[in-house]
């Protein structure tokens, strides 16, 4: 038991010793393994306090490029809220005309593996995705520094940042 409690924190050891980057974030300075466009374009782009929701989940973009939810809850994703919670959502982002959106546009890929009994109703047809497109649209691609994408999107009645 030993070993293998040993096993598993050296792999955590190895790997915070391989960060390579370090990013000034709003909050600090955090290390990661590789660029992360989706801080960098946030930091650059989105005042401090400002409005943005990041869908479906990845609140630590909330905290560390010191944004907030326009909803009471920090993440909805597709299977675990329920439709008032999606539509609850759907009213805050019009009623104070959130400007951006943080879209993981193939976030479904990793439905699968990380949150399995997820319905695949919900995933087949999501409500939020069809009111994000219907009312944003994408600025620029972005990676995370887990190699995962992201949409910068903008309401539709408003310019890209330059």
């Amino acid at each position: 038991v030993l070993a293998v409690f040993g096993l598993l924190a050296a792999v955590l050891l190895i790997r915070s010793i391989g960060t390579k980057i370090n990013i000034a974030t709003r909050r600090g300075t955090v290390s990661v393994p590789a660029r992360d466009t989706v801080l960098d374009y946030t930091l650059a782009h989105v005042a401090p306090g400002s409005k943005v929701l990041i869908y479906p989940y990845l609140p630590l973009y909330y905290y560390l490029t010191d944004t907030y939810s326009p909803a009471p809850f920090d993440y909805i994703q597709p299977g675990m809220h329920t439709a008032d919670q999606v539509a609850e959502l759907q009213h805050s982002l019009a009623s104070d005309r959130t400007r951006i959106v943080i879209f993981e546009y193939p976030f479904y890929e990793k439905i699968a593996n990380s949150w399995s009994n997820t319905p695949i109703e919900a995933i087949g047809r999501d409500p939020m995705v069809d009111y994000i497109e219907s009312q944003y649209r994408a600025c620029s691609v972005l990676r995370s520094a887990m190699g995962w994408r992201f949409l910068f999107m903008i309401r539709k009645d408003l310019a890209c940042p330059p």
